[in-house]
């Protein structure tokens, strides 16, 4: 019987002690049939890594990669140029896990021979835990994922989280790989490389299928579940969608900005209306939309002057 090729890819910068736990949590299970390799492909920082990943190298067969310009994208597409063939489970390098992962996924890539991606839930693993209401404007990568319910919408938009998704070799080249203009590293300051890759399988005939036993656990540091950072991010989750709304647009060019900044006035108002409020989360609100709407608008202009923006050679 003839088993699918499977690679496990791990993209890294600068969090060994994380990347040892998430090689652990592999190593502590067995492969399945047709399982091939691991990949760790650093980037952004030399050779910081190797030490990490040695011990590993007979268990999962592991593979090391250094790219030195520090951009996820990028290291992603250096990582595939080398495969053609099976499925890639894409994984980040601060979750662990505790199930058998790759041979959940494995069950599931058996029922196809392509034309799917595939993804399982995520649980947040605070190192602090958050105020309750700091934990409705974290990302869903940061506050865990679970598929969403079926509400009789029809709604389709929702995409898997990047730290723990896989798809079909063959069906990622057919998009061009990943963008380097998105996601950590990127000079746009856009988040989304793994929603936008999602979006591009779809549009060549692929559909998803959710893998519910592959359940990955994912460190989220003190820092990260504070308010201070979640105005940060909200500014680049901003510029993804800003250069959504130019690459995915379905109004014309101009209706684009007059709509962008709308909002942006919109979001003006708001803050005003709650600047001085006695509750917290109110405040908070107000800047976290205003924030949100200023970066919509600078992902407008960098969508538009994207040359600019591409890595340098």
């Amino acid at each position: 019987m003839n088993h699918t090729p499977i690679r496990v890819l791990i993209p890294t910068c600068g969090r060994c002690e994380l990347l040892d736990k998430t090689l652990a949590s592999l190593a502590a299970h067995e492969m399945p049939p047709g399982y091939v390799e691991t990949v760790v492909i650093e980037n952004g920082t030399q050779y910081e890594s190797k030490d990490i990943v040695e011990p590993y190298t007979d268990k999962l067969n592991l593979r090391y990669i250094c790219v030195a310009e520090g951009n996820k994208s990028a290291a992603l597409n250096a990582a595939m140029e080398s495969i053609d063939d099976g499925v890639v489970i894409f994984l980040d390098d601060d979750v662990r896990f505790d199930c058998p992962l790759v041979s959940h996924y494995a069950q599931a890539i058996a029922e196809h021979d392509g034309g799917c991606y595939y993804g399982g839930p995520i649980s947040a693993e605070f190192e602090t835990d958050p105020e309750p209401w700091v934990l409705d404007y974290l990302p869903n990568s940061s506050k865990g994922w679970e598929l969403p319910e079926d509400d009789g919408t029809g709604d389709v938009t929702w995409e898997y989280i990047g730290s723990n998704w896989a798809a079909w070799a063959q069906d990622i080249k057919k998009t061009n790989g990943f963008d380097p203009l998105r996601g950590p590293g990127a000079r746009t300051g856009s988040t989304g490389q793994e929603t936008q890759m999602q979006r591009h399988l779809r549009a060549v005939g692929c559909n998803r299928k959710h893998v519910p036993d592959a359940r990955v656990w994912h460190f989220v540091p003190t820092h990260v579940a504070t308010p201070q950072w979640i105005l940060k991010r909200v500014v680049r989750h901003g510029i993804a969608e800003g250069i959504d709304a130019f690459e995915y647009r379905t109004r014309p060019f101009p209706l684009v900005w007059i709509v962008l900044l709308l909002r942006w006035c919109k979001s003006v108002f708001h803050l005003a209306t709650t600047r001085f409020a006695s509750y917290p989360p109110r405040r908070f609100s107000g800047r976290y939309w205003y924030r949100r709407a200023c970066g919509r608008v600078l992902g407008g202009w960098r969508a538009m002057n994207k040359k600019a923006y591409l890595p340098q050679q």
